[in-house]
């Protein structure tokens, strides 16, 4: 299939699938405001000249928010950009789904493409089945998942990645699994960690063959470490800041029995027409992917498919009470096992694929209708509901919980930080009606100099608590360039600077510099990508396979 055809294939899904952001309105989710004002923070840090901002300055009622540190901005560009622009944010919003259906779409398509048939009719549904995946497509609305949304997009191309080295040992190609790597990373941390499992799973069941084929061990090797070195400026910094202090994303979900509690009974899986809008049923991946990818059993598929199924099946399982979550503690930062339905469904769908492909023309067309008619119903129930966000809402109403809340409902502030994933763990403060002065001695200073990532003021001795949140890399030093003592204030959980007596009356400078390991893994990265462009185009120009 041309790449034309593949294009409007896309479109048209994307199309349909955005078709309930045409009603007027947004719909509310626990993380749609806060991937909102992530593009609003973000456009704010470019105006400022800060290309790759490590904190937010003035998120969370101008207190600060690491964010960018423990979830990657990487993606956000996209939509920043189409701000600087100058198009209002519900609309950037809404092109940003497009663009996250339009991708979804065409991952899957190739993958169906490179795997099971480039027939147009089978690559239509494959991508159609995946975009509407129930739990894909509410958690999309429903939630405003949007950094599960992105991960969703590179799953197709982890899979690609693996069966082309696996299967069509066109071991030149491993930079295609390295894709899948990164780009997981770069848009959902528990989307990589579940990447990383089925990659390492893929390699054990295959382990024999690993042992035997030099190549294919080395090709995985070489994608590995790749996506490794690739995006090392964001894992390790990442790792930095969660090994110098407890953050409350590390104690939500302490242990297994939450995660048990957390998962949905095995019925749950079983209901056809879950587009209820009061009961999201996330947990459900649609009747196609659950029955049509069974039928791989009473086919002559290859083993490959019949694995691809079975695994599939198994992480679709993973997701409910019928797994023993509560010996498995370890794995309780995925907050919940739904997780696992980001996997699961290209599995399924490339599975659903193959017997589609395997069909009479008549009975496909059977399948597209009766498909088209289950994604017209989960259109159908996302547009009619009213969302709370309309085309007029501004960007600083989307950033304060009071616009929406009672005063005391929500003292972390969903709005900006969605739940204080990034706040410490020992803190409980509610930055909307904490001061903004400066602290010294007990008594409230107001006369400093606050600027984008530079606090200034004229120091005597003492400590001083800086209305910023606490995150490793910040500096602070007086107007000879001496550092001074930094730490935080375990109460708020804000800056506290110690001046010594041998440094009062100067004026000392607060901003955030990032941390050495910051700037080493930055410059690694960077090399990194400038060593496999120039191989691509090395090779590109020696005429040899890409």
């Amino acid at each position: 299939m041309n790449k034309l055809k593949k294009t409007c294939i896309c479109l048209c899904i994307a199309v349909i699938a955005c078709l309930p952001l045409l009603n007027g309105s947004l719909p509310y989710g626990n993380d749609t405001t806060f991937h909102m004002n992530r593009i609003e923070s973000l456009v704010h840090a470019l105006y400022q000249r800060d290309l790759y901002p490590r904190i937010f300055w003035y998120q969370n009622y101008t207190f600060g928010y690491g964010s960018p540190l423990f979830y990657s901005i990487f993606f956000l560009y996209i939509p920043a950009a189409l701000r600087i622009l100058g198009i209002p944010m519900m609309m950037t919003y809404r092109i940003f789904l497009f663009l996250i259906f339009f991708a979804c779409a065409w991952t899957m398509i190739t993958l169906t493409e490179e795997a099971v048939s480039k027939d147009p009719l089978t690559c239509f549904l494959a991508g159609l089945l995946y975009v509407f995946c129930t739990y894909f497509f509410q958690n999309t609305y429903d939630r405003g998942a949007i950094g599960e949304a992105l991960g969703y997009i590179f799953v197709p191309v982890l899979i690609r990645g693996m069966y082309i080295l696996y299967r069509k040992k066109e071991y030149r190609r491993w930079h295609i699994l390295t894709a899948g790597l990164c780009g997981s990373l770069l848009s959902h941390n528990i989307s990589f960690f579940l990447s990383v499992l089925t990659l390492i799973v893929f390699c054990v069941v295959h382990i024999r063959i690993f042992l035997k084929d030099g190549k294919l061990f080395l090709s995985v090797f070489k994608a590995s470490l790749c996506a490794f070195l690739l995006t090392v400026f964001f894992s390790l910094p990442m790792l930095e800041q969660l090994m110098t202090h407890l953050y409350r994303v590390s104690g939500y979900f302490a242990n297994g029995q939450t995660m048990q509690d957390q998962a949905v009974m095995l019925r749950d899986l079983l209901k056809v027409i879950p587009y209820d809008f009061d009961h999201l049923c996330l947990s459900n991946i649609g009747l196609f992917l659950l029955v049509l990818p069974a039928f791989v059993f009473f086919t002559d598929s290859s083993r490959e498919i019949r694995k691809c199924t079975i695994f599939g099946y198994i992480m679709l399982i993973m997701s409910t009470q019928v797994f023993p979550w509560k010996y498995f503690g370890m794995m309780s930062f995925m907050q919940f096992p739904q997780r696992m339905l980001i996997i699961a469904p290209a599995f399924l769908t490339l599975s659903s694929a193959y017997v589609i492909e395997q069909q009479s023309r008549r009975i496909r067309y059977g399948i597209l209708t009766a498909a088209c008619i289950l994604s017209a119903m989960a259109v159908y129930t996302q547009y009619g509901y009213f969302g709370l966000f309309m085309d007029y809402t501004q960007p600083e109403m989307i950033a304060d919980t009071g616009y929406y809340y009672p005063e005391d409902e929500s003292w972390y502030n969903i709005m900006q930080v969605s739940s204080p994933d990034y706040l410490l763990m020992d803190t409980n403060v509610h930055y909307r009606y904490q001061s903004r002065n400066i602290l010294h001695e007990g008594e409230e200073i107001s006369d400093f100099e606050n600027n984008y990532n530079a606090i200034r003021f004229t120091a005597g001795s003492g400590e001083y608590i800086i209305p910023k949140i606490f995150y490793k890399g910040y500096t602070a030093k007086d107007d000879t360039g001496t550092l001074m003592p930094l730490s935080y204030d375990h109460d708020s959980g804000l800056l506290k600077v110690t001046v010594p007596e041998d440094n009062k009356n100067r004026v000392i400078t607060v901003s955030y510099t990032g941390t050495r390991l910051q700037k080493i893994t930055q410059f690694i990265s960077l090399i990194t990508l400038a060593v496999l462009l120039c191989t691509k185009l090395y090779w590109f120009f020696r005429g040899l396979p890409q």
